[in-house]
């Protein structure tokens, strides 16, 4: 079973994955050792890459881990399967699963906005709220949605067949 945490930045992605304490990765964290350079942050990263770039790797990163036999909790960026002109296969619902952590933007903006690394904090608030309800249609595409960390832990750990 794989299963994606899904949802904007700010909503909890990584720390709940973290949480769980599945098998898995974080896409972010990844792409950094993967492709990042020594001590640099994910704002450095995109800027150094570009935008195109950086949407390649992640798209490189999901194909490889859709096609893998290993079981996990990935919790993607807050674009991907969004903001690329590639072809993105959602998961498929079996031994696949979009979970899309649907934290208001309010409290997403709160939790991002004094974080300076963050790229989206940078356009300013009233265009991470745009840019969140643009995305918010396909996050509801989800196999699953909630606010809730708790059920969403619950929906997880039933899912994945496994106790915390």
């Amino acid at each position: 079973m794989k299963i994606f945490l899904w949802g904007f930045m700010g909503c909890g992605k990584s720390t709940l994955r973290n949480k769980l304490a599945f098998d898995g990765l974080d896409f972010d964290e990844e792409l950094l050792r993967r492709f990042g350079e020594k001590n640099e942050l994910m704002g450095e990263f995109i800027e150094r890459l570009g935008w195109k770039d950086f949407r390649e790797k992640e798209f490189q990163l999901y194909q490889e881990i859709l096609k893998s036999k290993e079981s996990g909790v990935y919790s993607l960026g807050g674009g991907c399967l969004i903001d690329s002109d590639k072809n993105w296969s959602f998961p498929n619902g079996k031994d696949q699963l979009l979970v899309w952590i649907s934290t208001p933007v309010e409290t997403c903006w709160q939790r991002v906005a004094q974080d300076s690394e963050r790229p989206l904090v940078k356009s300013g608030e009233q265009a991470f709220h745009e840019l969140y309800a643009e995305r918010e249609k396909k996050y509801g595409l989800s196999h699953f949605q909630s606010s809730s960390e708790e059920e969403i832990c619950q929906f997880v750990t039933d899912a994945m067949g496994q106790d915390l």
